[in-house]
């Protein structure tokens, strides 16, 4: 059995490279096409659920609408 001890974190540039800037704006303009619409899906508020399934599946039913918002926009600015 192999063990990590320790491990040092990479040092971060306080200038980047352009390339290392070039990479994040295509990474933050890549996020932005594809969520044109910014939602979680769930309307703010207090909920309260008798199981976690049930949690879990109004959770997941705000990803798909969201989901189908974002692929709704992208087709119609297409």
């Amino acid at each position: 059995m192999m063990r990590t001890i320790g491990g040092r974190m990479p040092v971060v540039s306080m200038f980047p490279s352009a390339d290392a800037l070039r990479v994040a704006d295509v990474h933050l303009r890549t996020g932005q096409a594809l969520a044109r619409f910014a939602s979680t899906g769930l309307k703010q508020g207090v909920y309260r659920f008798k199981s976690h399934e049930e949690a879990y599946a109004q959770k997941v039913a705000g990803v798909v609408w969201v989901l189908a918002q974002n692929s709704r926009l992208r087709r119609s600015a297409a």
